[in-house]
């Protein structure tokens, strides 16, 4: 997808979205049928047909969040809190941004986690999703605002 800050002049940025397994799975339980083991880079972990209902809303929920603020987290950088119908509370999408290595791509937003999340802290501070790519283009610290 492309970002572009506000403002004059302002360059627009080509970024790529990646997902990690824990948008469609959770943690393996000795319970869980052995058919929704999902092995990935040596962490074991369980299909779970809600989180993967959930993330197909992922697409359309970071295209909206591109042009809006997304919160500062205390583990993953930056967290997205989003509605989805159903849910009772905001549906957290954890992710990281990392400059791009790849020639014609500026940062790849690699989204680590997503799931329900309904006691989501939603005073952690903000920041534009453009103000990330930004920085991250540009190697700079993204500070965050005290609350």
């Amino acid at each position: 997808m492309q970002v572009t800050p506000k403002g004059e002049d302002a360059r627009t940025y080509n970024v790529r979205v990646t997902f990690t397994c824990h948008t469609f799975t959770r943690e393996w339980r000795e319970t869980d049928l052995e058919e929704h083991r999902f092995d990935e880079a040596g962490e074991t972990r369980a299909f779970c047909p809600v989180r993967f209902e959930h993330s197909q809303s992922l697409k359309g929920i970071i295209i909206a969040a591109s042009t809006g603020k997304v919160r500062f987290n205390n583990q993953t950088p930056f967290v997205i809190p989003a509605t989805i119908e159903g849910l009772e509370g905001p549906y957290a999408i954890y992710f990281r941004a990392i400059k791009a290595k790849t020639r014609g791509l500026d940062v790849v937003i690699d989204v680590r986690s997503a799931h329900h999340k309904p006691n989501l802290d939603m005073t952690l501070p903000k920041v534009t999703f453009a103000t990330v790519v930004g920085h991250t283009v540009a190697g700079k610290a993204i500070k965050r605002p005290r609350k």
